[in-house]
């Protein structure tokens, strides 16, 4: 990891369960993400579904894994990628997201490192919702009922 303050380390939680297929979607996704202080924590929730095996065939030294032994519970295993990260700055990401744009860590963080009065606390993007059944997308500006841009939390106190 590079210590430069400028270049802060922002972590990167994504919390799953039995959905290996979407999971790889959103790892390639951060994996790919030019920012390069950056560290990925999935935190996988006693998944039956090979999410064990695929994640045990990822070599990256960026990536981070915990796997429960028994199923914790959806904000319990929230709670674990966020105990997990070491980072002055934390993205949690669904297991069902993918960051669309390489770039899209550099543009969340921009925010706070001009901010220097550190008055930002949360950054959030569009969304595109992809709906899988009738193979259209939207994109959408706000937080549209269970649907929600990805949040941007900076690990520190907001004054």
């Amino acid at each position: 990891m590079i210590q430069d303050q400028r270049m802060p380390l922002v972590s990167i939680g994504i919390p799953t369960f039995n959905r290996q297929l979407l999971l790889k979607r959103a790892i390639e996704s951060a994996l790919a993400q030019t920012y390069p202080n950056l560290e990925i924590i999935v935190s996988d929730n006693a998944s039956t579904d090979g999410t064990q095996h695929y994640l045990s065939s990822l070599n990256d030294e960026r990536l981070k894994t915990i796997v429960n032994s028994e199923n914790l519970g959806m904000v319990a295993n929230w709670d674990k990628c966020l105990a997990a990260a070491k980072g002055e700055y934390f993205l949690l990401m669904s297991d069902d997201d993918a960051l669309i744009s390489t770039s899209s860590i550099k543009r969340f963080l921009n925010p706070f490192l001009i901010d220097v009065e550190h008055n930002i606390g949360v950054v959030f993007s569009d969304v595109i919702l992809e709906r899988s059944d009738e193979n259209k997308y939207e994109k959408t500006s706000y937080c549209a009922g269970n649907y929600c841009a990805c949040w941007f939390h900076c690990n520190r106190t907001i004054r």
